[in-house]
């Protein structure tokens, strides 16, 4: 899941806070 959603999402750090992955 976490590799699909900062795959397909290149904001996915900016989502809600800095997740580890």
């Amino acid at each position: 899941i976490a590799a699909f959603l900062l795959a397909r999402s290149p904001s996915w750090k900016s989502l809600r806070r800095p997740t580890p992955w």
